[in-house]
């Protein structure tokens, strides 16, 4: 597993031993020192190491990445979406930006019919946007609570 990746996104980890979960609050090199310690407390009370241990670690490793796995196909969908929508909803900012322009160029305010079109091309993006505005909030709520899930 890539620690450098999960360095700036993990702050929590949860150990699953014997039947036991322990829950380490910091990142991914917080956890290898805790783990080093406990390695370093068996050695000197037994004078060798636990047996077990690689296994247990590496049954972590594997929960952890099964952990990850559900999280990405739980969450892709949602993170396309959002994606999809902050897009555009970026295009839509820049057409509601260079309409606002024309609208205050005198040609256009002085022109009753334009300014007529103009205002209404105005209103249905400012309808859109925040439209918009809602999905990407709703779905942001849903990607939230799908990720406090896992943690």
């Amino acid at each position: 597993h890539d620690v450098e990746f999960l360095r700036p996104i993990v702050n929590k980890i949860y150990e699953i031993r014997n039947n036991k979960a322990t829950c380490y609050y910091g990142g991914i090199d917080y956890y290898l020192e805790k783990i080093k310690e406990k390695e370093q407390q068996v050695v000197s009370e037994k004078g060798t190491t636990d047996k077990s241990q690689p296994g247990s670690r590496k049954e972590l490793k594997r929960i952890e990445a099964e952990m990850r796995q559900k999280k990405f196909k739980m969450t892709k969908d949602i993170v396309k979406q959002i994606e999809d929508l902050e897009e555009q909803i970026a295009q839509l900012e820049t057409n509601k930006s260079q309409i606002e322009k024309e609208l205050a160029k005198e040609e256009v305010f002085s022109n009753p019919q334009l300014s007529k079109e103009k205002n209404s091309d105005y209103d249905k993006i400012k309808n859109q946007l925040e439209d918009f505005y809602s999905k990407w909030t709703h779905l942001n709520a849903q990607l939230e609570e799908i990720e406090k899930s896992f943690e």
